[in-house]
């Protein structure tokens, strides 16, 4: 068993807490008196687990699959399963469109920033959970803080993010002809059903209630079964 201690981001829009990560971009370290008390780097975990506390909404974005990644990125894809901990009234996230478009409507409408007219807004309560396909448009919604299982990628291209401006007060970058070529507007987000949330060839993750009645997701991947804590993110890992 090795218990983590969480590597901590801060961004524009909020905080996401990488639980479980072996990626460059963020390692987490295993905790004094556990099995391993350094980083797990050596351990080559193909997934990152994190906790994603939007205080604001995040860009309109996607993810490539993993032959594009690789050939452009040198890293994995990203698909990636998010579970609702906690929810505003009134949250939402985006998760696709409310109908095809062509390559060409779709570049007009990113150049001249109508595309939330044709996305799709999704109300969300906690204890929802979707499976996001890579190549899926999607954004999270203000107010939502969602626990998140992920390919260990750091690939994210942003194709609509408000006008917002970084801490030099620039625009923040968008990634808009690489988006354009992993986007796929057909792709719906699928909806999962309690206690199976994700059943993919990169992991498998369930809902669990435990004895003492605290909520974890267990996540299968490879030789390791990952541990979340719902309520707080906490994440244990175990070999199988």
């Amino acid at each position: 068993m090795i218990k983590l201690n969480p590597v901590i981001k801060e961004y524009i829009w909020g905080t996401e807490t990488w639980e479980v990560s072996t990626h460059p971009d963020g390692i987490t370290q295993g905790t004094q008196g556990t099995q391993g008390d350094r980083s797990l780097v050596s351990c080559d975990i193909p997934i990152i687990i994190k906790t994603i506390d939007a205080r604001d909404k995040l860009s309109l974005q996607v993810h490539p699959n993993d032959e594009y990644a690789l050939k452009h990125e040198n890293q994995s894809g990203k698909n990636e399963m998010w579970y609702i901990a906690e929810a505003k009234p009134g949250a939402e996230l985006i998760l696709g469109f409310k109908e095809p478009l062509s390559r060409d409507e779709l570049k007009h409408r990113i150049e001249n920033n109508t595309i939330l007219d044709k996305v799709r807004h999704v109300p969300v309560k906690a204890g929802d959970s979707y499976c996001i396909p890579a190549g899926m448009l999607h954004a999270i919604g203000k107010g939502i803080k969602i626990i998140e299982v992920q390919q260990s990628s750091n690939v994210t291209y942003r194709v609509y993010d408000y006008d917002r401006r970084d801490s030099n007060g620039n625009p923040r970058e968008l990634h808009i002809d690489k988006a354009l070529d992993v986007l796929d507007t057909t792709i719906e987000a699928i909806k999962a059903n309690p206690p199976k949330l994700a059943d993919w060839k990169y992991f498998n993750c369930e809902l669990l209630t435990t004895d003492d009645g605290t909520t974890k997701l267990r996540t299968v991947t490879e030789n390791i079964e990952c541990l979340t804590s719902v309520e707080t993110g906490e994440t244990i890992i175990n070999p199988l």
